[in-house]
């Protein structure tokens, strides 16, 4: 991997009563890097995209973020910083056309000049469009978000997060409830979104369709990561067949 990382979780812990769902899990998360984190279920990947987001507080280890420790920042100062997670059901407007839904995540986290809006507004409009080519909805841009299927309301959250500035995304499940052709096309959407520089942390299950796509890949297991590498050396390893199979 040749840039640094923006995000690094290191040695996180966190416990639930007796349970360590996490156990010393340390991730990076580099720009224009598609990231991929499996694992059985129990494995602790939730919790773990939950701490990096302020969900929940780590009972150990640290949040290192740009080179800053956010370990004890709350959620909110890590999305404004550009830390953001989606989750598998999209929340969006549904009322609202699909460019809407994107330029107001802009609009969510900025307050426009008092001079100027119309250049502004049409600075806006442009940056939108080019999101929505990204993710293949720009054909649809004046349709309300309520008539895009599931995968296309995934993928106009995706536009609209980057809209609001963010620099690490971080992906429960996105391809849960797709058939494999739609699943594919998300993967692939994602893919070039990372090119656009955004840092991409995806947990995903879907082992078969996703790992042509990623770049790099963290297996865990019992609340630690236990393989890391290439996509393709890490799922050929035989310790995550014997995790899978219980053997």
């Amino acid at each position: 991997m040749k840039s640094g990382p923006l995000l690094r979780a290191e040695g996180l812990v966190k416990r639930f009563g007796g349970v360590k769902a996490l156990d010393g899990a340390t991730v990076e998360v580099r720009p224009g890097f598609f990231t991929l984190l499996a694992g059985p279920n129990g494995s602790g990947k939730t919790t773990l995209i939950n701490v990096v987001t302020g969900l929940l507080q780590a009972d150990g280890g640290r949040i290192i973020y740009g080179g800053r420790d956010i370990t004890d920042l709350p959620s909110y100062e890590r999305r404004r910083l550009g830390i953001f997670r989606t989750f598998q059901t999209p929340r969006l407007a549904f009322k609202l056309t699909v460019l809407d839904n994107v330029i107001v995540g802009y609009l969510q986290n900025e307050k426009p000049a008092l001079g100027g809006w119309e250049k502004r507004e049409r600075e806006l409009a442009d940056r939108a469009f080019q999101l929505l080519k990204i993710v293949g909805l720009d054909h649809m841009w004046d349709r309300p978000a309520g008539e895009l299927s599931g995968g296309q309301m995934k993928l106009l959250e995706l536009a609209r997060a980057v809209m609001s500035g963010a620099a690490v995304l971080l992906l429960d499940e996105p391809a849960a409830g797709l058939n494999p052709s739609l699943a594919l096309d998300l993967f692939k959407r994602l893919r070039d979104l990372a090119k656009t520089g955004v840092a991409l942390l995806v947990v995903e299950h879907r082992l078969d369709l996703a790992i042509d796509f990623a770049d790099y890949a963290y297996f865990m297991h019992e609340g630690k990561v236990v393989l890391e590498g290439p996509p393709d050396q890490v799922f050929k390893n035989p310790l995550v067949a014997q995790i899978y199979l219980g053997e």
